[in-house]
């Protein structure tokens, strides 16, 4: 089995195992599940009986799952056109994908348009390439050796610049009345990693909400989305605790020396993009996954951004963006949609929006 690496920007902290609601008791009921989204999700939700509890908790699963398959642009199912689709057709023909697919790169569009055009899911050539040197090292190999499988050590200028006639959002084709999506030059191929965790984080639970499901929490890698407020309790809690991972330590590290900042949440969502997520080191320079479209490289100056609004997706566009801007242009930006933001700059200082530091333990104090 492919052994894959995956580092989760924010921890669940929840401890409590009961909790009392209206004269009746909840008890919180858990479950962990790997192979959506490339990532760890892990789902708590709080129900009078375990029969309920475990209801829910094969709803928000199976509705991952679902969703997995719509977004995937690495694999195709049988009977499903996904983002894996779209790619293989570039240049060639539209394709026609899922409502929720769609809507996804609608969205995306719009976001794009109207907030911040550092998120561009045409990017994916770019991405591509760089994701082959980093398996490479991470794979173990020398300098040496990636030199000789590729002709360098890292991707030259010379094929960035060949890659860019492949990018563009208005290279991108969307038929409204037909619900498809056409790339308009042969080798485009779309990347929805900034923006469809997130997403799909935040259309399952919609879909929960539907279902009624009240209180819950989901961790899906660096995107958490909370359902309702944290169970009434003798314990005088009154939100549930998230852990900022602390960028600094060590992948291995866990427990509180593997926080860098505890946030208090209710009913809203807390989206983190850091550099140690999927990356590799080179003569003491970290390659993040995270690709300015302006310059075609890794970006450098943060080492992790929080964001803190409702909506997951949203959160897990903004999350991009501001770790692709300044933080003055980035903080503009979240005070449009409402939203908060925590930034950790490549020197590891600090910086909370005004209103995010009340929400932190400093803030409850």
């Amino acid at each position: 089995m492919k052994k894959i690496i995956i580092l989760i920007s924010l921890i669940l902290s929840l401890s409590l195992f009961t909790a009392c609601n209206k004269d009746k008791e909840l008890e919180k009921y858990s479950d962990q599940f790997f192979d959506t989204f490339d990532t760890v999700v892990d789902v708590s939700v709080y129900t009078e009986n375990e029969k309920e509890g475990q209801k829910q908790l094969e709803l928000i699963k199976n509705e991952f799952e679902r969703l997995n398959k719509l977004f995937d642009r690495y694999n195709k199912y049988d009977g499903i056109n996904n983002f894996c689709n779209v790619n293989e057709n570039a240049g060639l023909a539209p394709v026609k994908v899922s409502p929720e697919a769609y809507k996804l790169i609608k969205d995306t569009f719009t976001y794009n348009k109207e907030l911040s055009n550092k998120v561009d899911i045409s990017i994916g050539p770019v991405v591509d390439l760089w994701t082959k040197y980093r398996d490479l090292y991470n794979e173990g190999k020398t300098k040496e050796e990636v030199k000789a499988l590729t002709g360098s050590y890292l991707p030259t200028e010379e094929a960035l610049k060949a890659l860019r006639p492949l990018l563009g959002m208005d290279k991108i084709v969307l038929n409204d009345e037909e619900s498809s999506i056409y790339l308009k030059e042969k080798g485009m191929k779309m990347d929805i990693g900034a923006v469809a965790k997130g997403y799909a984080t935040e259309l399952v639970a919609q879909k929960a909400i539907k279902e009624g499901v009240k209180h819950c929490v989901i961790s899906a890698g660096g995107n958490v989305r909370i359902i309702g407020d944290f169970p009434k309790n003798d314990s005088g809690k009154t939100a549930f605790a998230i852990g900022v991972r602390n960028p600094d330590v060590d992948e291995n590290t866990n427990g509180m020396d593997s926080i860098s900042e505890v946030l208090h949440l209710n009913d809203t969502s807390a989206v983190t993009s850091g550099d140690y997520q999927r990356y590799f080191d080179l003569d003491g320079i970290r390659y993040c996954h995270i690709i300015d479209p302006l310059t075609l490289k890794p970006a450098h100056d943060f080492k992790s951004v929080t964001i803190i609004a409702k909506d997951s997706g949203l959160c897990d566009f903004l999350s991009t963006a501001c770790f692709l801007l300044p933080i003055e242009e980035g903080e503009k930006l979240l005070k449009e949609k409402n939203a908060l933001g925590i930034w950790i700059d490549k020197d590891s200082k600090t910086y909370m929006m005004e209103g995010a530091q009340e929400l932190t333990d400093r803030g409850q104090k």
